[in-house]
């Protein structure tokens, strides 16, 4: 009679902790886990914060594109008065170019040709036509910078200039950075290889 009177307790013990917690469950003091509206204001958190941060990185990396375009020009002005020093004119080979400059390959355009040079052999001035990979122009024309002058190709080049596009005797040699067609950097162009 003593075990059954034991057993009675437990038994009613355990039916007392049972009710008690089905009556704080309903009262909402003991809650398992997040409801699906706390988890979906927590996932647009975090997605707000990713396409913030993302946004953040391009424009980053866009203005770093940029000035290393723009450091090259720097570079490039100090390297052509250089080889005129050496040459008496401005380079009208691949031969001629200084060696030792390499263009910063990952700040171009890799998308069409990125980068023209040309030369007026009569008048020994020359033209460097740059794009940058946010698609930004730039132009040195015998020393002088112009940035950001929108899209460059070859007539921007040679209009620069007040001659054509194209690499004719005694009057003008022409080569550009990247070729569209072949999707490869000039490798006759040690600024390229």
């Amino acid at each position: 009679m003593v075990e059954r009177l034991e057993v009675d307790k437990l038994d009613i013990r355990l039916q007392f902790i049972a009710m008690k917690r089905i009556r704080s469950y309903k009262q909402g003091a003991v809650r398992a886990g997040f409801t699906i509206v706390e988890l979906l204001i927590v996932v647009v958190v975090i997605a707000i914060l990713a396409a913030i941060s993302v946004v953040a990185y391009t424009g980053i990396q866009n203005r770093a594109y940029d000035s290393a375009v723009q450091s090259d020009m720097t570079t490039i002005i100090k390297e052509l008065e250089l080889a005129k020093v050496d040459l008496g004119h401005y380079p009208r080979s691949y031969s001629e170019f200084p060696k030792g400059f390499k263009f910063s390959k990952s700040a171009y355009d890799d998308t069409a040709n990125n980068i023209y040079y040309i030369v007026d052999i009569q008048n020994d001035r020359y033209v460097f036509a740059l794009r940058s990979k946010t698609r930004k122009g730039y132009i040195i024309n015998t020393g002088e910078k112009s940035l950001n002058v929108g899209t460059v190709h070859s007539g921007i080049a040679a209009e620069a200039l007040g001659i054509p596009w194209e690499i004719t005797p005694d009057v003008s040699w022409v080569t550009q950075g990247y070729s569209g067609s072949s999707s490869n950097w000039y490798g006759g162009w040690s600024w390229t290889s």
